[in-house]
Parts: structure tokens; sequence; C-alpha cells
């Protein structure tokens, strides 16, 4: 791997995750089953790349708080460098989703990442300026995102992050080297008011308005790639029954910068990138395990079903 710099701007949060197998009743308590785990976007993708052996940066807020102290904690544990962090923040980022057998609703409360201002980063643009990749997830203000974007020479990644978050890089679509974002999030971005347009259109639209390289997750169909040099679609043969994916994409994202990292081809890449969210999903818990990697290496591309 070659010595590339790298820093992660986003949330760190707290997330539940509540699950319930019975049908919610009206005013009335049922049994579940409730996590309590370090979460949000840009976390858990410093997370993954420190458990891929990335050195990155990571910039978010953090109050005095003991949830804050949780999530301090865990960083601790893995070694992340958080030390560009604003640490005088009013208030804590959290969470929430409750899974049913057939349905997922997600709430977050993420306001407390706006304390990251321009002021805040206006000391800090000649570091990142040194950086070779800086990665959004875009929970951020647009001003922000735009004031960094226009300051610096980096590779700008970013995570599409939500279908109402998105539209914060419709400014900056020439200056974003990879999005990574779900199928209704590209379709917000380039549908054009239109529906059911396939990945191909979506991605085609996206390389026009700038962006280099795009990766669409589209659930268990896997994700769809595409540059101007080549296009493909990759995705495992085995599917997993859960409704609780938290995360999964945040580790694909973080697999592909190390795959990018490691000059890897787009088929080694997505192969690794998309076996290790697997992996994480399959596993269960909130950091991408030594056992995770592991299985994600010695899976075989006879596992995946590639198209080009």
């Amino acid at each position: 791997m070659e010595n590339e710099s790298i820093c992660v701007i986003g949330v760190s949060s707290i997330d539940l995750h509540i699950n319930v197998q019975e049908k919610l009743k009206r005013e009335e308590s049922i049994p579940g089953k409730i996590q309590f785990r370090p979460g949000g976007v840009g976390r858990n993708i410093v997370s993954g790349l420190a458990a891929l052996k990335v050195r990155a940066s990571f910039i978010s807020n953090f109050a005095n708080s003991i949830f804050c102290d949780v999530l301090l904690h865990s960083m601790n544990e893995e070694y992340i460098d958080y030390t560009m962090s604003m640490f005088e923040s009013k208030e804590v980022s959290f969470y929430c989703d409750l899974i049913t057998e057939n349905e997922m609703y997600g709430i977050n409360d993420m306001k407390s990442i706006e304390e990251l201002s321009i002021p805040f980063f206006e000391s800090k643009i000649s570091i990142l300026n040194s950086m070779d990749y800086i990665v959004f997830d875009l929970n951020m203000n647009q001003s922000v995102f735009e004031y960094i974007v226009d300051h610096t020479n980096a590779k700008i990644v970013c995570d599409a992050t939500s279908v109402l978050k998105c539209k914060k890089i419709s400014n900056r679509f020439n200056h974003i080297f990879l999005l990574k974002a779900n199928y209704y999030e590209a379709l917000e971005l380039a549908g054009n008011g239109e529906e059911n347009l396939s990945c191909d259109i979506l991605a085609d639209r996206l390389l026009q308005k700038g962006i280099r390289q795009v990766y669409i997750t589209i659930g268990e169909q896997g994700v769809f790639y595409a540059s101007s040099q080549e296009r493909m679609q990759v995705k495992r043969l085995e599917t997993l029954k859960t409704q609780n994916t938290s995360g999964a994409g945040d580790v694909f994202l973080a697999a592909v910068l190390y795959g990018l990292m490691n000059q890897w081809d787009q088929i080694e890449l997505l192969s690794f990138a998309v076996n290790l969210s697997f992996y994480y999903i399959a596993e269960g818990k909130y950091r991408v395990t030594e056992d995770v990697i592991r299985k994600a290496n010695e899976s075989k591309q006879d596992e995946l079903s590639i198209h080009r």
C-alpha cells in the first residue's frame, strides 16, 4: 500500500437499534431487543479503515457528555486519530432505528454536526490540503462542504448519506472523485423527476455531471460501479435474511478506499468490498473484526455474480 493520507469528516453518534417480532400495538409495551452502540456514518467509515490498518484522521464534534465518553473510548480502542475534532459541542448526535418483521424505520438527530462551521475549518485547511483523500458524510452544512472542496486539492469522496442530504453536493459535482450512493439517493441526484431508471442511466448522468467514479448500492442485487473506462455489477450469490443492515454501506466504502489505496483492479476491489460488508452484517457487531476480514479475504469469486 502506498503511503497515502486520508481524512474523514462526519458524524459520530450514539445508535439505538430496536428489534421487535410482535405486531406493534398502540399504547402498549411489547418485548423486543434493544442495542446501544457507537455509530455515525463518518465514524463507521473511519472505524472500518482502522480495522483494515489504514491510518486516517477523523474530524467530528464531541460534547462533554457520558454518551461522548462512550464514543471516544471506542475510538481509543481502535486507535483512531480524532485530535482535529471539536470537543466543546453543545449537543450529542443520535440515531435510532426500529425494525419489525417487515419494516424498518430510522430517525436521526444530527444537528450537532452543524457546529462544525467554516471558521472552525479555516485553521485546518492547510492540513486538509495535504491529504490525498478527504471523505465526507453529508450530515454537515452544505456551505462547509463547499468551502472545504473549494480550498483543497485532495480527491473528494462522498457518502450520499440520505435522499435529503445528498443534494448538498449538487453545486460541486465536478469536484467529486468518488460517490457512493444507494439507488434512491442516486435517483434523487440524477433522476430528473423520473422513476424506475436503471443504474446504467443514473451512472451515465452522474458521470456526465463530472463525478469520476460512481458506486450505487442496490441491496440484495449488490453494487453497480461505473467510470469512464468500465462498469460492472457485483453481488453475493448468498443473501442474508435481515432488515438490519445499519453500517454496511459505511463498511463497504471503507473497503473501497482500502482497495483504491492498494491499487487493486475493480473486480478485486468490489469483490472484497461486497464480501466485507456481507460478513459485517452476518456477524452483527458494530466493528469490522479480524474474523470478518479473514472471511472476506478467503471468499472466492465463484461466490459472487459479476456482470460487466
